[in-house]
This record gives C-alpha cells, sequence and structure tokens, in this order.
C-alpha cells in the first residue's frame, strides 16, 4: 500500500466565488484592473489550497509486469552435406549422441565423474568433425558408433537412475562406484579412437619428415655432428 493526496475541489470553488464578486463589484474597465483581479484570484487560489489540502488515501500499489524476454528461435538442426548420405548418418546420429552427452552431464553432480564426460563429448566431437572432413575413414569408427556410445549413455542412464535412490545399500553404492571408474576408461577410450584417425596422417608425416631429412644431409645443410649430440642429450 501507498498514501496518496486527493486534491480538494474547494480551492476551485472559491477561486470562481471570488471572481464573480470581484467581477460585479469592483471596476475592470482600465488595463490595471484586469491585472490586479488576475493577481486576486491568485492569491485566492493559493490560500484556497493551503486551507484546503485535500485527503490521505492509502491505495496498492501495482506490481510492475515483467519485462518479456524476447522468445528464443529454436536452433535449428545443422544436417551433414559430405556427399555421401551413410556418413552423414552416421554424422547426424553422432550430434544426437552428444547431445544426449551432454544432457548426461547436466544431470550428473559428481565433478570427477562431470570431467570424464566432458573428456568423451570433446573426444566425440572431434571424431565426427574429422569424419566430416574424411568420409572414407567413416567405417574406423564403426563399433564406436554401435557400441561405444550407446553402452556409455546406457550405463550413465544407470548411474542417474541409481544415484536418486534415497537409500543406498551395498548394491547400489558398488554400482555406482563401478561404473564411475569405468566412465574414466572409456574416456580415455574415446580420445584414442581420435587418435587412432590420424595414425595413417601420421605415417605419411613422418615418412615426409624422413624423406626431408635425408635430402637436406646430402645436400650438405645438416650438421649431422651436432645433430647426434642433440639427439644423444634426449
Amino acid at each position: 500500500m501507498k498514501m496518496v493526496r486527493r486534491g480538494s475541489p474547494a480551492k476551485f470553488y472559491i477561486t470562481a466565488a471570488a471572481a464573480l464578486v470581484y467581477a460585479t463589484s469592483a471596476p475592470l474597465y482600465e488595463p490595471y484592473h484586469f491585472v490586479i483581479f488576475a493577481a486576486v484570484l491568485v492569491l485566492v487560489f493559493l490560500g484556497s489550497s493551503a486551507l484546503f489540502k485535500g485527503k490521505k488515501e492509502f491505495v496498492p500499489i501495482q506490481p510492475e509486469k515483467p519485462k518479456e524476454e524476447p522468445k528464443k528461435e529454436p536452433e535449428k538442426e545443422e544436417k551433414s552435406h559430405t556427399g555421401n548420405p551413410e556418413v552423414d548418418k552416421i554424422i547426424d546420429e553422432g550430434r544426437e549422441y552428444l547431445k544426449k552427452l551432454r544432457a548426461a552431464d547436466d544431470a550428473i553432480p559428481d565433478e570427477t565423474l562431470s570431467e570424464d564426460i566432458t573428456r568423451m563429448e570433446r573426444a566425440s566431437a572431434d571424431i565426427f568433425r574429422y569424419i566430416a572432413d574424411h568420409p572414407e575413414k567413416a567405417p574406423q569408427i564403426r563399433k564406436f558408433m554401435n557400441y561405444y556410445l550407446p553402452t556409455t549413455l546406457k550405463l550413465l542412464g544407470s548411474y542417474q537412475r541409481l544415484s536418486a535412490q534415497n537409500v543406498k545399500g551395498e548394491n547400489i553404492t558398488s554400482t555406482l562406484f563401478n561404473i564411475a571408474g569405468m566412465m574414466h576408461t572409456v574416456a580415455d577410450a574415446f580420445e584414442k579412437q581420435l587418435d587412432s584417425l590420424y595414425a595413417e596422417e601420421a605415417m605419411d608425416i613422418s615418412a615426409d619428415i624422413t624423406v626431408f631429412e635425408t635430402l637436406l644431409k646430402q645436400e650438405g645443410f645438416v650438421d649431422e655432428d651436432k645433430q647426434e649430440q642433440e639427439e644423444a642429450k634426449k
């Protein structure tokens, strides 16, 4: 509630009455007469306003309407376009798995387990980006797609369900412990899966380095004695 003052109409009635009395009893045929007339009315109005201030009332405070936030447009699903329908399907399914991993991460409060899930998310995202750029490598992640990801999500779902129980007996406690420990191993496996995609590229780069180094030695641009000393220090 807040207090407000309602103005009294008496000041208007008194001023009007004063104007009527002055107009009928005082001369109004010279310009200065009208100046005096106006001054008298102002004084009467101010005086009556001071005498009749109106009454105080308490009125309820109207709550401010919350500002409407602009509605967010739903994010458009990004579809893959590698030119290979089968590879596009793999990548799109992989993105769905990533969403489920993030949802599991948000739902599980355990910090250590959350760190392992984050590792899985990053490795998985990098795997699908690599496959989008190298569709020919898609067969290498078949087991990753068909077994690793769905089984991981199944275990995380079990962890969420069991951890939500108010009473945790020996079976639930040991199962939660085993799942959490397994997720660390799974995160390692996801990162190794990503690394394995670069095996062929790493071999090609290593071969290029060997050939390039041999050529530089033949041209006399490499100090072999200095190189041997540096390698011995390693």
